[in-house]
């Protein structure tokens, strides 16, 4: 399963493929929050299982610079007016 980081430099993406920064770990994260959504992190890779209420799946896969598959159980909300 590919690293993961928090992008500090160089691009939006909060969730990359591989980290360019040294680890301080390894697996030993199982959930990422960013402020789009919630993945989980399998051994088969990172799965979504949530999303704030005005994110689509389509935003989270267009600013996420890693792949990500959906979980069975999630149910896209529509959009909220704050």
């Amino acid at each position: 399963m590919p690293g993961k980081c928090r992008s500090v430099c160089g691009s939006d993406a909060k969730i990359v493929e591989n980290c360019s920064l040294p680890l301080t770990g390894r697996n030993v994260v199982d959930r990422v929050i960013t402020d789009l959504a919630v993945m989980d992190v399998s051994r088969k890779g990172l799965v979504l299982a949530d999303t704030a209420p005005w994110v689509s799946i389509k935003t989270v896969r267009a600013t996420t610079g890693a792949q990500f598959s959906v979980s069975a159980g999630f149910v896209e909300m529509s959009a909220v007016e704050p």
